[in-house]
């Protein structure tokens, strides 16, 4: 078994990893301007912010699996973020069948059904880079700093608490408002971060750390802009929450950036994504 999976996932080319940033970059420019083309995806936005969530969220993501092809310990980077897929897209799907099954709270099926074969797919890569990947020690690279790792640990606890708020339908936890279905989506897919977070930070890898501050620092940037100007637009909505929620953008941008700008592992060159 174990030399199946050495075999199966060493063999994941990193083309792949490309195309699907590519896919998920276009498809979250997308739902940030609003295009017909991506937002019959998902319907079932009440605000332009929603579509400005969903573009970070995917636009984060899809410059991480670009910033893997690009690393040299590719196959170790890829495990936090296949663990925010499965228990994200995995427990919004198990929702949405519980509620199918029991008749009660939101259901969207057509989108849990994909984002749940998305999440199966997302397991079996879990398992294999654990199983099967190299490790950064091959590479001679340095262990991530502790203060870094410490630092994940912190935004980890403040996402897994964001992402519960939005499952329980608590008030407040963002500085708008979204519709019931959406919450549970993005609560799950903020739980899934928030997991991403701790095992990068107890692995250490240099790479994997590299690849979650990339995916940080562009959902941040995708943010902040839209959430400044709503500060200059009159609106009923509570002020503090945005303010908060600002200042947090900033703080976990400036987090990001300084900690890639250090180049502590040098992990990252265009010209990796060329070699096995």
């Amino acid at each position: 078994m174990r030399a199946f999976i050495e075999k199966t996932f060493g063999s994941i080319p990193k083309a792949g990893l490309l195309a699907e940033g590519v896919v998920l970059l276009l498809t979250g420019i997308g739902f940030a301007i609003g295009s017909p083309a991506v937002t019959w995806l998902w319907p079932l936005m009440d605000q332009s912010m929603t579509g400005v969530l969903l573009a970070a969220l995917l636009v984060s993501y899809g410059s991480g699996s670009i910033f893997v092809a690009c690393t040299v310990d590719w196959r170790a980077a890829t495990s936090g973020g296949a663990l925010a897929l499965v228990i994200g897209f995995g427990g919004f799907a198990l929702a949405m069948a519980w509620n199918a099954f029991t008749g009660q709270g939101p259901r969207a099926l057509p989108q849990a059904i994909v984002l749940g074969m998305i999440a199966l797919g997302s397991a079996y890569v879990f398992y294999a880079s654990l199983r099967g990947g190299p490790k950064s020690e091959q590479f001679s690279l340095p262990p991530a700093p502790l203060m870094l790792r410490g630092g994940l640990l912190v935004l980890a606890l403040g996402v897994a608490v964001l992402g519960f708020g939005l499952l329980a339908g608590w008030q407040g936890m963002l500085p708008w408002r979204v519709d019931a279905t959406t919450a549970v989506l993005v609560g799950w897919l903020f739980i899934g971060f928030a997991a991403d977070y701790v095992l990068t930070s107890l692995q250490g890898s240099t790479s994997a750390c590299e690849t979650l501050l990339c995916g940080l620092f562009v959902y941040d940037a995708v943010l902040l802009f839209p959430l400044l100007n709503r500060v200059m637009a009159p609106s009923s909505e509570a002020h503090a929450i945005l303010f908060e929620t600002i200042v947090g953008v900033v703080a976990t941008a400036a987090f990001a950036a300084y900690y890639l700008a250090r180049g502590y592992g040098r992990t990252w060159h265009w010209s990796n994504a060329l070699s096995a």
